[in-house]
């Protein structure tokens, strides 16, 4: 919830900022954020904690992980919806909302409506979505919501129900990719879920390049149209392959599960 949280009070003061000055001043609000983290890793202080230490074959966990094909698919479709949100939220939507009218408190509080309906979502996953729906059937149910979203967004025709979308748009994020992150680690040894997850994360990663050039590279050749549909398409095929491949053991072990990531 804190990186929510952070991005939700960026993006506002960042509004406010441009709003007031322009946006050539908004920018000196990340670097003001950023002197006061700097100055704040001073006033950290690591706990030194005497533990009990075992031996592990750290090239034979790496071998295991890399080797690993559920990671590799939960990797692939972390990718997708990471170039989902941000091929959407942070570059072309914005882009909607300016065709709309909106101005530099509105393209803020855009951002901000997707992190409210994410968070909220995300910290009800533990305890209601996946009590309800099932583990995969919730990140089923964030992939096709997601694709809806996506081929609506570029035929929106007022603001309003443009930041329906995106509420929705963060409520599919948070379902989809709170899941992948629990799936990554479920039923992995303590010892090895470090090396997993950083595995996860430094794959998944690629779909914040990846999702914004691509929708240039569709948005250039073809239209904006054209480029929210193909980010709605991948979805909804992500989504598929969540039904398909991944265990549906998953659903049967809810309780283990939502121990692990609640």
């Amino acid at each position: 919830m804190a990186d929510y949280i952070g991005a939700l009070v960026g993006s506002i003061i960042g509004g406010i900022v441009a709003n007031s000055y322009g946006y050539s001043y908004s920018f000196l609000v990340a670097v003001f954020a950023a002197s006061i983290a700097f100055v704040l890793t001073f006033f950290l202080k690591e706990k030194k904690v005497t533990v009990k230490r075992e031996t592990y074959d750290i090239k034979k966990i790496v071998k295991e992980q890399v080797t690993d094909k559920n990671l590799w698919l939960l990797s692939l479709l972390a990718i997708i919806a990471l170039m989902a949100s941000f091929g959407m939220r942070v570059t072309f939507t914005p882009l909607v909302a300016r065709d709309l009218g909106a101005d530099a408190i509105a393209l803020s509080w855009l951002s901000n409506t997707f992190l409210i309906a994410g968070g909220i979502a995300a910290a009800l996953c533990g305890g209601f979505f996946y009590k309800k729906l099932g583990l995969v059937n919730t990140a089923l149910a964030g992939a096709f919501l997601q694709c809806v979203v996506a081929i609506l967004t570029p035929f929106v025709p007022n603001l309003p129900l443009l930041f329906c979308l995106q509420a929705l748009s963060g409520i599919a994020f948070a379902l989809n990719f709170t899941v992948l992150m629990s799936l990554s680690i479920m039923d992995i040894p303590e010892h090895k879920q470090s090396t997993r997850m950083g595995f996860f994360q430094s794959v998944f990663s690629f779909g914040m390049f990846f999702g914004p050039v691509l929708m240039g590279i569709l948005t250039e050749a073809f239209s904006r149209s054209f480029s929210f549909i193909i980010i709605g398409i991948l979805s909804a095929i992500s989504g598929i392959l969540i039904k398909l491949f991944i265990k549906t053991k998953a659903n049967e072990s809810f309780p283990d599960v939502r121990d692990q990531v609640s």
